[in-house]
């Protein structure tokens, strides 16, 4: 079977500018798609960034008119587009991804709020996976990555890629090394590819430099390509034969035992978090 050539997008992001972020996010697809990728994925909240107290005026419903250009595109140019959004439903507003093709537009979103930008949005409700044409795609948003049960429950429902798009920051704020923890761990111990799509470049409006890195994560851990910070396009082939095999040989499903792991939904919190009064 042939490979599913993937981009991911180490990407720039303008705060608060979701016209000219559009438009950018739009040029990388039309390149991407030129050397042939078949879906492209690009960072957490691609349209707007962490434009803080500002999201709701910056929000849009899924069928707005930017969300709705770049379904129409994705289609046109014949891939499957991965981008985030601030997304309006009802009084709610979302920390969404949204993944558009041919088979319209599919709805994602951030489950865990990181403390310091994440404040207006409403978790988003419930995993799910969209079966596509070669295999099935689940996604986990930025800080979804450090807990190790939103990969978990994607895999058991299925999917065979999980899309990790990002705003993740270089030092000061943050490690980047953590990003390759984190990519490895889950997708070895969930026998699938993680595909990581993180914002890079400098934003003064957030006093903040993003780490890029995007890297795409194959079955066993291994990276099989990974970006610089710089902004650019990662194309990498998602080996599904391999997944496959990597499966068959070492089934890591079959002695699970889910009665042992109730205490993962009857507990919140560990005791030494209770008695430091977090």
């Amino acid at each position: 079977m042939e490979p599913v050539r993937l981009a991911l997008l180490n990407m720039e992001i303008e705060a608060g500018e979701p016209g000219a972020n559009a438009e950018a996010l739009l040029d990388y697809a039309r390149r991407a798609a030129a050397e042939g990728a078949e879906y492209v994925f690009a960072p957490e909240l691609t349209l707007t960034g962490y434009a803080v107290r500002r999201f709701r005026e910056l929000a849009e419903p899924p069928d707005g008119p930017l969300c709705s250009r770049l379904v129409n595109a994705a289609a046109e140019l014949g891939v499957v587009l991965g981008f985030g959004a601030v997304l309006a439903v009802g009084d709610d507003i979302f920390n969404a991804y949204v993944v558009a093709g041919r088979h319209g537009a599919a709805l994602f979103g951030k489950f865990h709020r990181w403390w310091l930008g994440d404040s207006d949005f409403t978790p988003w409700p419930r995993p799910s996976v969209l079966p596509l044409r070669r295999f099935t795609l689940g996604v986990m948003v930025c800080f979804d990555g450090r807990f190790p049960e939103t990969a978990r429950t994607l895999a058991l429902m299925g999917a065979d890629l999980i899309v990790w798009p990002s705003c993740w920051p270089a030092p000061p704020k943050s490690d980047p090394r953590f990003l390759d923890i984190i990519g490895r761990a889950r997708s070895f111990e969930n026998q699938c590819y993680v595909a990581l799509a993180n914002r890079c470049g400098s934003s003064a409006a957030e006093n903040t430099e993003y780490a890029g890195a995007s890297a795409l994560f194959g079955p066993t851990g291994e990276v099989v390509e990974r970006a610089a910070g710089e902004p650019g396009i990662v194309m990498a082939d998602m080996d599904l034969d391999r997944l496959r095999s990597v499966r068959r040989s070492f089934d890591i499903y079959s002695e699970r035992r889910p009665e042992l792991y109730r205490p993962l939904c009857e507990l919140k919190r560990p005791p030494w978090a209770e008695e430091a009064g977090r």
